[in-house]
């Protein structure tokens, strides 16, 4: 996978994640 691709994940399951 592209990094980008990997950074955009991580960006938007932070927030998810973080609310557990």
């Amino acid at each position: 996978m592209r990094p980008v691709f990997i950074a955009a994940c991580l960006l938007l399951l932070a927030p998810i994640t973080d609310s557990w």
